[in-house]
């Protein structure tokens, strides 16, 4: 057998062979187990699927926690009036 035919058979082979696998893995493993119960039906159905990939606060616990208005008087606790009620 040549060489051209040889790489042709093997390529051939590997192909079938890969979509032969594919085939498989669609078939059984992307597969999800049937809702069996209510609850699970229920569940499945009022869970959003979004939410799992977006975080609600995508920024949480990474920015400090700054009020400005806080920060505007240095002398804010220094000076007590006297003549306050």
């Amino acid at each position: 057998m040549s060489n051209k035919k040889l790489l042709l058979l093997l390529t051939g082979l590997t192909v079938i062979a890969l979509l032969v696998a594919g085939g498989l893995y669609w078939r059984f493993g992307l597969r999800e187990k049937p809702i069996q119960t209510t609850e699970e039906a229920i569940k499945a159905l009022t869970e959003s699927p979004i939410s799992n990939i977006i975080p609600n606060n995508p920024l949480e616990n990474k920015v400090p926690d700054l009020n400005p208005v806080e920060k505007t008087n240095p002398f804010k606790n220094s000076y007590t009036n006297p003549f306050a009620p």
